[in-house]
């Protein structure tokens, strides 16, 4: 899909059965919701892992997009080509690049895996209300607290 002209996309990498990820799912499709109307898009980038067969993932993540009602669209990075251009070694991590395409932010959806907040940080939702205000994304990169990838081939 060509993803130029909107205000911003998001991607999101993931993998089925990534625990972070099914605590985040019905956030990104809420938030998804909230900024559609404001040519935002996103998509999540599910990576396979080392042991997966083609025909079976493609089959869970449709059921899985499904149950959940995900209103983004879903690609699969069955070679690890796309997670591996993007320099992602934890997932979910999220990246929200400017209608030119520009990358504006990169990491964690907000803070609720890292202990030491108590209060709630959405560094994916500030980052994109600071764009669509025309405002300096304050945030521009955040650890991204999530599992490894289990890469098919070794990987620096």
């Amino acid at each position: 899909a060509d993803l130029r002209g909107f205000r911003g996309t998001v991607l999101i990498f993931t993998e089925l059965g990534n625990r972070y990820w099914e605590e985040y799912e019905e956030h990104v499709i809420e938030l998804q919701k909230r900024v559609r109307e404001h040519e935002i898009r996103f998509a999540a980038i599910y990576v396979s892992q080392e042991d997966d067969v083609y025909a079976e993932v493609i089959k869970e993540m449709t059921s899985r997009a499904r149950e959940k009602g995900y209103n983004f669209p879903i690609v699969l990075d069955h070679l690890q080509d796309i997670v591996g251009d993007f320099g992602v070694d934890e997932i979910p991590e999220a990246f929200l690049a400017s209608k030119d395409l520009h990358l504006l932010y990169r990491g964690a959806i907000d803070n609720r895996f890292v202990p030491k907040h108590s209060e709630r940080i959405e560094y994916l939702g500030d980052a994109i209300d600071a764009l669509l205000e025309n405002r300096e994304i304050e945030m521009k990169e955040t650890e991204v607290v999530g599992e490894p990838i289990k890469w098919i081939e070794p990987h620096d």
